[in-house]
């Protein structure tokens, strides 16, 4: 994970308090939760991806890791991104009922995908209007953006976020 902007402010919602981004660039799915490593109890991510070929499994035990680490809010973009969201929920949903921690609310864990638009929106809505429920305010301070297996969005989202800084 490299730290890319300390301290991003929303544009829209002035009164959320900063986001640290980071970009962690990652060869597969499956190794991603290896290269997150959050320093606080819950953290954002937005997950760039071409699901198209990763197995329904794969994308579970990926879920289930990251929520198992904090997992407060995912956004994923990119082809087949709607199954991925959904495959998130379902094992939100599933951990809940064997750990009988009740979800909703105050704690619900926020997911989004964003299938219709470009990247550099995808990234606009994480950084401006995605933000953690009630619960997670205080722990949530890390979002993590993870382009997966794709150099070309790796550098789309370091430009972008690199022009954060500046501004």
């Amino acid at each position: 994970m490299e730290k890319i902007v300390d301290a991003a402010r929303s544009k829209v919602f002035s009164d959320h308090e900063a986001k640290s981004l980071y970009l962690c660039c990652c060869p597969s799915l499956a190794f991603l939760p290896e290269v997150i490593t959050p320093s606080l109890p819950n953290f954002g991510l937005l997950i760039a991806m071409d699901a198209l070929g990763v197995s329904d499994q794969e994308i579970k035990r990926t879920a289930e890791s990251l929520v198992s680490k904090g997992l407060a809010y995912l956004c994923v973009w990119g082809p087949d991104c709607e199954r991925v969201h959904d495959l998130f929920d379902d094992t939100i949903n599933e951990m809940e009922l064997h750990t009988g921690v009740a979800v909703g609310g105050d704690n619900v864990i926020m997911t989004t995908w964003h299938s219709n638009e470009p990247l550099t929106e995808a990234l606009w809505f994480f950084v401006d209007c995605a933000f953690p429920a009630h619960a997670y305010e205080r722990t949530c301070k890390e979002w993590i953006v993870a382009p997966v297996a794709s150099s070309e969005w790796a550098q789309t989202l370091r430009s972008e976020l690199s022009s954060l800084r500046a501004s």
